[in-house]
């Protein structure tokens, strides 16, 4: 579940442009060189003071920066005294984060305009006290893409990186996102086009700060692949949809499975995820076992994998839960089952199902295939499915499977309900994490 958001300022909370134009125009100035637009500082802007003068310098005149040392002095002072010219917040901005404040959230703010102005600008909008923590640039905290002032309030908050949503409107605030490990939120209002928050890989884009709070439900991973019907209910839902992609690591029929690099520690919604790091990454491959570390069934009280092949972080993080560790042969243990509560699964087969009844889990077996996966001939229905608070959802038709009425009952005895879509066939995407 999502605890804290950290937004950037500049053209995410506020349109800024002509507060930023101001100072480094009065600096070109000073030295005889031509003032820049302000429609340029979308550009210039966003990756601190020091950046966006020597971005203006070289439109105007000075490619080199060799003014830059001396200008940056004076640049800064200006832009001290008067941080808030023609500033404004976006339009919805505010009820949306009231309504984060309403839910409980942490909200905070990480700039890279120089500390005092950040502070003064967002105070001054907003009011002492709307947002929880503010940090601006400092000698101790570098400037984004450096993920440091990231970490810090992760820390001074005690929540962890998959709690956290940011959201800025650049290449640099993706690139502080992906580098934290935090969940990165592009918002298209801001300085820079849609497109530039797509090739920077924005895991959410959204288009108007009215979209912020439908955010901070339970975070999905689902496969950049499914249908949007199920995105739609899952956002009706209230989750924060994840769309999920990877390319070269693993085979391609399941590059975008968010199986093969996340585990959920337990059905709830607030369980643990453990994702597998870009570093980690590396040690991963196209063929078996190496494709396998992160697929692990895990109930929150069962982990179920092959324990000879899983990824260390995983079981350290089971371990640490408490849970009972159940070693299978099967390595695609997750693509496998799926997970109905703490004590029951579903699975197509026998290895998984005998070794878990003997543990003393409840088991339904059921008959193999009947999935599709393109690019293989059969998928697997533990890769149909997630279970979303009280509802186990399946990707496709279930209804065509030969055992549904078993899946029906056996879920229906747990209290649980189903959803499933008729209009596709069931499909293995890898899972909805």
């Amino acid at each position: 579940m999502i605890k804290i958001c950290i937004f950037d300022l500049d053209g995410t909370l506020a349109r800024t442009q002509a507060s930023i134009a101001r100072p480094v125009n009065m600096t070109l100035a000073h030295f005889g060189l031509p003032e820049q637009p302000v429609e340029a500082f979308n550009y210039y802007a966003g990756d601190g003071i020091k950046n966006a003068l020597r971005r203006a310098l070289a439109d105007a005149g000075d490619p080199e920066g060799k003014l830059l040392e001396e200008g940056l002095p004076m640049c800064r002072a200006w832009m001290e005294e008067d941080p808030l010219y023609l500033v404004e917040p976006y339009e919805h901005i505010v009820e949306s984060l009231h309504a984060l404040k309403d839910a409980g959230i942490i909200i905070t703010v990480f700039s890279n305009k120089p500390h005092t102005s950040a502070v003064n600008v967002v105070e001054t909008l907003f009011g002492k006290g709307m947002f929880d923590y503010i940090q601006g640039q400092t000698d101790r905290i570098p400037i984004k893409p450096d993920p440091a002032g990231v970490f810090e309030i992760l820390a001074k908050y005690g929540v962890s990186a998959d709690e956290c949503l940011y959201f800025g409107d650049t290449n640099t605030d993706m690139l502080t996102a992906h580098n934290a490990g935090v969940t990165s939120v592009g918002v298209s209002w801001g300085f820079r086009p849609r497109s530039e928050l797509e090739a920077y890989d924005a895991e959410i884009i959204i288009d108007d700060p009215a979209e912020i709070p439908g955010l901070i439900g339970r975070k999905v991973y689902v496969s950049e692949d499914a249908e949007q019907g199920l995105v739609s209910w899952l956002r009706e839902q209230g989750c924060t949809f994840i769309s999920f992609r990877t390319e070269g690591i693993v085979a391609e029929p399941v590059s975008n499975h968010p199986d093969m690099f996340i585990c959920r520690m337990g059905y709830s919604d607030d369980a643990q995820l453990v994702i597998c790091s870009e570093e980690k990454r590396k040690s991963l491959g196209k063929v078996y076992p190496q494709d396998i570390p992160y697929n692990a069934a895990c109930t929150g009280r069962f982990f179920i994998h092959n324990l000879r092949f899983t990824a260390p972080e995983l079981i350290e993080t089971a371990g640490n839960l408490g849970m009972k560790m159940i070693d299978i042969r099967q390595g695609y243990a997750k693509c496998s089952i799926v997970i109905v509560d703490e004590n029951s699964i579903i699975t197509y087969d026998h290895g998984i199902a005998e070794k878990c009844r003997s543990c003393g889990m409840d088991v339904l077996e059921i008959r193999p295939g009947h999935v599709l996966l393109p690019g293989y001939d059969t998928g697997f229905i533990g890769g149909t499915s997630g279970r979303i608070g009280n509802t186990i959802v399946f990707n496709g038709n279930l209804a065509d499977h030969p055992d549904f009425c078993a899946i029906k009952a056996f879920i229906e005895g747990k209290g649980l309900t189903l959803k499933w879509f008729e209009d596709w066939p069931l499909t293995d995407i890898g899972s909805i994490i």
